[in-house]
């Protein structure tokens, strides 16, 4: 009797040190997955962590728990967050990234990290920007980056991608902004790319981009467009006109024939229009130039105008800044 009684005794005892134990140093209610745990650990080797400027916490215990350098972590001890800038990252990023499923916000800017996106980003669903600008990134582009339906920045700008953008760019339904200015990206631009309608900020510049203006009617949130020096030829639309948000349009250095569309007096919130170093013909005709209402900057020099520009101009009501020399038209006093 007095074996069982001691029995039951210590069993008690047991459960109350237990409980006791949870109490002083209780259990996490989460831990990052297997797969998340990996992706990491196969990122900071394939980027040479070792060299990082900043690498404090990496590779110790868990991430959400401990503090990684850069890695941010939800409540629930998923990787949300990846800000490693100007951090000297070198290498590849490898394809067991795209376990990081949870991924919101990329910013791997000003590092040197070489070779192109893995082909399994599209598994990256939730992700809603993407910034690496000025590394070593070179194409092709992978068709998955268009299966990344919450994505609404991405900015590669001042990278090595000598590949054209894909057809599937068209699926990045919530894109807002597009940076891929100052890379050696050739071909015509994907008729898809019309189909971004959520669209505010377009930059291309710098490309090798060919053919005709891509159709921006659908853009009507659209504020900044950039296509400058490429090599787009044909006449400037007339329906871009109906990106009636537009605040700056940059079409300079290219190979644009035709005149100005009178259409464009529809843009009454732009700002600064540059056209210059074309091939455009006709006159700058300052009855469609003065219903540009906050025109500010007009650059349209390095044309073949023709006429002359009288004091008409001085009906554009915010102009400060007009610049035609080479062969454009002249101005008369």
């Amino acid at each position: 009797m007095r074996l069982v009684q001691w029995d039951r005794c210590r069993a008690a005892a047991l459960v109350a040190l237990a409980a006791l134990a949870l109490l002083l140093h209780p259990a996490p209610a989460h831990a990052i997955n297997a797969g998340e745990m990996t992706a990491l650990k196969d990122f900071y080797r394939s980027t040479g962590g070792p060299y990082w400027k900043h690498s404090e916490g990496w590779l110790t215990l868990d991430p959400c728990r401990a503090s990684w350098w850069g890695v941010t972590c939800n409540e629930r001890d998923h990787v949300v967050r990846i800000f490693l800038k100007n951090n000297n990252l070198t290498g590849s990023i490898p394809e067991s990234f795209t376990n990081l499923v949870y991924l919101q916000h990329v910013d791997l800017t000003s590092n040197y990290i070489a070779g192109p996106l893995p082909s399994s980003i599209g598994n990256l669903a939730s992700l809603e920007s993407l910034t690496m600008i000025q590394n070593l990134i070179t194409g092709p582009l992978p068709v998955g980056i268009g299966f990344l339906v919450n994505l609404k920045k991405i900015e590669m700008y001042d990278n090595w991608i000598f590949d054209p953008l894909p057809s599937t760019i068209g699926g990045l339904k919530s894109l807002e902004h597009l940076d891929f200015g100052f890379n050696q990206m050739p071909g015509t631009l994907p008729s898809t790319i019309s189909q971004l309608s959520n669209l505010k900020y377009i930059d291309l510049t710098l490309n090798s981009i060919w053919g005709p203006v891509p159709d921006l009617s659908l853009m009507n949130q659209l504020e900044f467009a950039d296509l400058s020096y490429n090599a787009l030829n044909g006449t400037i639309p007339k329906s871009i006109a109906r990106c009636t948000a537009l605040t700056t349009l940059r079409l300079n250095g290219n190979d644009l024939e035709g005149a100005l569309p009178a259409s464009l007096a529809s843009l009454r919130r732009l700002e600064s229009l540059f056209v210059g170093d074309n091939k455009l013909n006709g006159t700058l005709d300052p009855a469609v130039l003065s219903k540009m209402a906050s025109l500010q900057f007009l650059s349209a020099g390095n044309n073949r105008f023709s006429g002359t520009i009288d004091q008409s101009i001085s009906l554009m009501p915010s102009l400060h800044t007009l610049f035609i020399k080479g062969p454009a038209a002249p101005v008369r006093d």
